[in-house]
């Protein structure tokens, strides 16, 4: 529905237009909360950002922002730990280091 994979049959209007390809007006949620285990935090809180054709500098601050916002910071450079998603990180901060 979003145009990351083509239609089999029939076809999705968006605002009356036909939808073949991702765009700004429409988000992918996924069921879990995951990160793209190869990228670091702050990559994958850019990752959104950079799909948009941010600017490499504007991206990162602005993700760095959000990382502060939500009591990350250190993180950024994390790769993965045992617990594996920002989501968890962010309900319990001391996660990573107590496990």
């Amino acid at each position: 529905m979003d145009g990351l994979i083509p239609a089999s049959a029939g076809r999705i209007l968006v605002d009356g237009r036909v939808v073949t390809k991702p765009g700004p007006d429409r988000a992918v949620v996924f069921q879990d909360a995951s990160l793209l285990p190869w990228r670091t935090v702050l990559g994958n809180v850019r990752y959104g950002l950079e799909c948009l054709k941010v600017g490499a500098r504007e991206a990162k601050e602005r993700a760095t922002h959000f990382i502060n916002l939500v009591g990350l910071s250190g993180f950024e450079p994390w790769l993965g730990c045992p617990a594996s998603s920002i989501t968890t990180l962010m309900n319990s901060p001391a996660a990573c280091s107590s496990a």
